[in-house]
């Protein structure tokens, strides 16, 4: 597959166009329609000053993986070329926004990764990264799961809180906002334990 992109490349870049479209055809007829090799034809077509084709083709590649960037932006200038100002603003407004929800994601994982190092603290500082770029009711469901583990409940339920407002029908929120007043209630009730069995008789 490599090799074909990088004949496919070279024959782009010297201009042998007929060479590279049929390298690109033979592709998407054995793997079919996918997104890489749609915008890279949609490409070709836009070097070849064809703007109607390689609009189709970088649509093609969206319609086949709608997080593909790439092609969103691509469409996006081809648009605003041919005088489509306001949906090559939408479009480019709609790429953005999907670009935020991947490099949330990554946020996310590199959460995952530290809590499974127990480093709670930088596993906060990646999740909110994460909700600055995107509004996700699993990522204020992980805050709450650390605050409650650091015994920070009031924070804890704030967030949880959030999460359901996102989403109403989360039900590890909600049981997980169980758990957060349960463990509140626990740790109080341990505290006062231990405050009247410290406390000097008179």
């Amino acid at each position: 597959m490599q090799n074909s992109l990088n004949d496919f490349k070279s024959a782009l870049f010297a201009g042998d166009f007929n060479l590279a479209e049929n390298i690109g055809l033979v592709q998407i007829q054995q793997n079919g329609e996918k997104a890489d090799w749609l915008n890279e034809m949609g490409l070709l077509y836009l070097m070849k000053g064809d703007l109607t084709e390689a609009l189709r083709l970088f649509d093609r590649a969206i319609a086949a993986d709608n997080f593909y960037i790439e092609a969103q932006f691509n469409a996006a200038i081809i648009l605003s070329d041919l005088g489509f100002y306001e949906e090559a603003s939408q479009r480019f407004a709609e790429a953005c926004k999907h670009e935020g929800v991947l490099l949330a994601q990554k946020h996310y994982d590199m959460a995952q990764f530290y809590l499974s190092m127990r480093k709670l603290d930088l596993a906060e500082d990646e999740l909110r990264k994460a909700i600055a770029l995107y509004n996700s009711s699993d990522f204020y469901v992980e805050l709450t799961r650390i605050y409650i583990e650091q015994k920070k409940f009031d924070e804890a339920i704030v967030e949880i809180d959030t999460a359901l407002s996102l989403n109403l029908n989360n039900s590890v929120a909600e049981n997980l906002r169980s758990q957060c007043l349960q463990a509140k209630d626990n740790f109080l009730s341990l505290n006062k334990t231990v405050s009247e069995l410290n406390t000097p008789p008179f």
